[in-house]
């Protein structure tokens, strides 16, 4: 691969050479190897047409992972995650006369891409332009990514599915036509999903609404004929099941989010955002759940976004060198 990065300045500096020399002055002049990657960068796109155009931007949007509150790194993307026309223009890019991108196979994930050096996400400004524009999509893409890896590492339960807040930003997305084509068949599978279970939930809470109405309508008709007694006892019942609901539900949140903490605490961050997030959805479908007190709203969303935020650092975290890092 270096090779491949040094060869585009290397060529550029050949241009400029002064009776057979490479000069200090020449190398400045085309701005290093920042610089020249970008100019080389720029080059290759003003001679695409416009559809090409338009996938080498989707592309590079994914080859790039968005740095909250720190620099914007390369991002090694699956094949499976791209369009196959995608894919093609990749290949091109790969060719000896680009060498914008670097196509890599793992035995575990098959082939794979990834930019071919991170000079050319801080110096190509067509890039970073592009990153302004998409940088919200691309970081909760990542976030989407995270959860969509462990549902499949759950053999794609259903417990792992989008659920509350988190599937209606993923529905808004989806429904944007251009963001649409930057999400992945897998992505976008988990998203239609996790929808369609929250459809059949709701038809089952209105199937039990009407149910509940039908016996309060019969409870009126008994009382009309005199059942009283049996009604007020009934009442007493289902008002003492509630609490009894209510603190079962309040003890199962509790327990939830001390997993959660402990899992946070050995650094396994996928179980402990499983485990905020099973808390956050039977918060969400409690209908009785804004009785419950503040602090346990709050300690859910922490068990949420914190295995998020230490996750995310952890993955940038260089730990056991001592020597200084080039490339």
């Amino acid at each position: 691969m270096i090779g491949k990065i040094v060869k585009v300045p290397l060529t550029q500096l050949w241009r400029k050479q002064e009776s057979g020399w490479l000069t200090c002055s020449a190398y400045r002049e085309i701005g290093g190897l920042q610089q020249s990657l970008a100019r080389h960068a720029e080059d290759i796109y003003t001679h695409l047409n416009l559809e090409q155009r338009q996938r080498m931007q989707r592309v590079f949007i994914q080859l790039v992972r968005p740095g909250e509150g720190a620099a914007d790194t390369r991002n090694v993307v699956d094949k499976s995650e791209l369009q196959a026309l995608d894919w093609e223009l990749i290949t091109v890019l790969n060719q000896e006369d680009a060498r914008l991108v670097t196509i890599n196979y793992d035995p575990h994930r098959g082939s794979t891409v990834e930019i071919v050096h991170e000079a050319l996400i801080s110096g190509w400004g067509r890039l970073n332009r592009w990153m302004g524009t998409h940088r919200q999509f691309r970081t909760w893409q990542e976030r989407l990514k995270v959860g969509l890896k462990n549902w499949q590492e759950k053999e794609r339960d259903d417990g792992y599915l989008l659920s509350g807040g988190a599937l209606g930003e993923a529905q808004e997305w989806l429904k944007d036509e251009e963001h649409r084509e930057y999400l992945s068949n897998s992505q976008q599978e988990y998203i239609q999903l996790s929808l369609t279970r929250r459809d059949k939930e709701e038809e089952e809470k209105e199937r039990q609404r009407q149910e509940k109405v039908r016996l309060q309508k019969r409870a009126i008709r008994w009382l009309g004929g005199g059942l009283l007694a049996a009604a007020v006892a009934t009442g007493f019942a289902g008002f003492n099941w509630m609490q009894a609901d209510i603190r079962a539900t309040r003890e199962t949140l509790n327990s939830l989010v001390t997993t959660s903490e402990y899992d946070l605490s050995i650094s396994n961050y996928q179980d402990a955002l499983f485990e905020g997030m099973k808390a956050q959805q039977i918060l969400d479908n409690t209908w009785w759940g804004n009785s419950l007190s503040t602090y346990i709203k709050q300690k859910i969303q922490i068990a949420i976004h914190q295995p998020i935020h230490l996750f995310s650092r952890a993955k940038h975290t260089l730990e056991g060198h001592t020597l200084a890092v080039y490339s």
